[in-house]
């Protein structure tokens, strides 16, 4: 998985450099299913408020639909580097709101695998290029949330050859460093796994969540 999305985000650091520079995004026209038009309102509710309110191109939607939502996020671009220490806060600030977004929308809820949808079930991705130039190497180039954690990676191919190619911390760890309350994500983790099998545990005992 980890793999799949260091190459989604090196595809969208290259795709980045011939993006228009105010706003970009790509979707696919609505096709003959409700669901779909369903999780377009929820981009086209979001996408360009969040790239107006934080200065990004929009690249991608990023969600799996097997038989229910079990993750949905979207892939940003920046033509600009910055620090880890900025790209931290941006990451969860964009999480908090696209989950906002569809916990506050009635007609996904039908859709999605559980209700309230948690953060580790939500993908944001931040891919960074240097002006209209590819990252450097030794800089962090993207940034991803996936499965409760926050992910920085190298595109430096001997770092990924070596295992070295990201640094990773817990959702609770990302806002402590960033002096944001965790509860503004919230619920953080899912209470069932991908088989609806349910997770108990202390992080994830929330009795106001329900699977549909």
């Amino acid at each position: 998985m980890k793999y799949l999305l260091l190459f989604l985000c090196l595809f969208f650091s290259s795709h980045m450099l011939y993006a228009n520079d105010e706003y970009y995004h790509f979707r696919t026209p609505d096709n003959r299913q409700e669901s779909d038009k369903v999780i377009n309102e929820i981009y086209e509710e979001c996408v360009e408020r969040l790239c107006e309110k934080y200065h990004l191109l929009y690249l991608a939607d990023l969600y799996h639909f097997p038989e229910k939502i079990d993750f949905l996020g979207g892939a940003f671009g920046m033509k600009r580097m910055i620090s880890v220490d900025e790209l931290r806060p941006l990451v969860l600030a964009l999480l908090a709101d696209f989950q906002e977004a569809i916990n506050n929308n009635e007609k996904i809820r039908p859709l999605l695998v559980e209700y309230p949808f948690p953060a580790d079930r939500i993908t944001i991705m931040i891919g960074l290029c240097d002006g209209d130039k590819l990252p450097p190497h030794d800089e962090v180039s993207n940034a991803t949330s996936e499965k409760g954690f926050l992910c920085y990676r190298f595109s430096d191919l001997i770092k990924i050859v070596q295992g070295k190619e990201e640094i990773k911390e817990s959702l609770e760890e990302a806002c402590e460093k960033a002096g944001i309350d965790p509860a503004t994500i919230s619920p953080i983790y899912s209470l069932y796994d991908d088989t609806g099998r349910f997770l108990k545990s202390e992080k994830n005992d929330n009795p106001t969540t329900q699977k549909e």
